[in-house]
């Protein structure tokens, strides 16, 4: 009986690839006594084989999965480089015709997260920006100065008035 089962389960594992009937019927003929060693070595044989076909198989689908996960990846970054790369060369246009860096440091933020975006562009927006920066910080710095002489003039010009009174009363 187990010698039948043991072929049944060979002939069908053969056709189907799939060991796990095969599995319990080696275990059944391993424990009978009358089952012949050849047929328990051709049993051990498919099992083994079979077992490495749908090891080879996993391994297969599973280095199409990280190959398709690798190229998604890639796909995705060149996506958000071209974007990022499109984005920056606007705000520096835009930038350089407003001298407004706000955009430009937004886009410029972008860029240096994608991946691969060019070192020349991302230089010039720098670059850039820094001028524009610059620019500000001077005007900003010329109104702070035209203030402090603007208070000074008026100081001046009411201890002015104010001795020219004293003066005044004086005489």
């Amino acid at each position: 009986a187990a010698t039948a089962e043991l072929e049944a389960a060979c002939t069908q594992a053969a056709a189907s690839r799939d060991a796990t009937s095969l599995s319990r019927s080696l275990k059944r003929a391993r424990r009978a006594v009358d089952v012949s060693e050849e047929l328990l070595g051709r049993g051990e044989a498919l099992k083994a084989e079979i077992e490495a076909e749908i090891k080879a198989a996993r391994e297969a689908a599973e280095e199409a999965e990280r190959e398709r996960k690798r190229a998604e990846r890639e796909e995705r970054e060149r996506v958000e480089r071209d974007a990022a790369t499109a984005e920056l060369e606007a705000a520096c246009t835009q930038a350089a015709a407003s001298r407004d860096a706000t955009s430009l440091s937004r886009s410029l933020k972008r860029a240096r997260r994608a991946v691969d975006v060019s070192e020349e562009l991302l230089g010039r927006g720098e670059a850039l920006k820094a001028e524009i920066e610059a620019e500000i910080k001077a005007a900003r710095e010329a109104a702070e100065e035209a203030e402090r002489e603007r208070k000074r003039a008026e100081r001046e010009e009411r201890e002015r008035v104010e001795r020219d009174a004293a003066t005044a009363e004086l005489e």
